[in-house]
């Protein structure tokens, strides 16, 4: 039991910090990080299927340069054939005034760290 509580917390944790990595890409002042970050995130595999697809619609954006993501990703997003992402949870500015303030850079590194705990299956 205590075990299932673990793993329940740790993908918790996870879906977590792969959310707050995305609002905090989403954001207009992540800049030329973007690209940085999307080149270190492209092979994980992203637990929450709804992350995925922001995360491959950032890419694509970045990838062409743009960077007013309020207007493109959605848009992107819809093109990508996924056009009921809920972007008000990487957009919510009340959410993004409590969103976690570790830096960006971190929160990468350990989404990475558990993308490498993270059992085959």
């Amino acid at each position: 039991m205590a075990e299932d509580r673990a793993t329940n917390t740790d993908v918790d944790d996870t879906l977590t910090i792969e959310r707050e990595i995305l609002r905090a890409l989403c954001r207009e002042d992540a800049g030329g990080e973007t690209n940085r970050f999307a080149r270190e995130l492209s092979g994980y595999s992203w637990r929450e299927p709804e992350h995925a697809t922001v995360f491959r619609a950032i890419q694509s954006l970045a990838a062409r340069g743009r960077r007013s993501w309020r207007e493109e990703l959605p848009a992107e997003a819809t093109r990508m054939g996924f056009p009921d992402v809920e972007w008000r949870r990487y957009f919510d500015e009340a959410d993004a005034a409590n969103a976690n303030k570790m830096p960006l850079a971190k929160l990468v590194t350990r989404l990475l760290s558990f993308g490498a705990q993270a059992p085959k299956g």
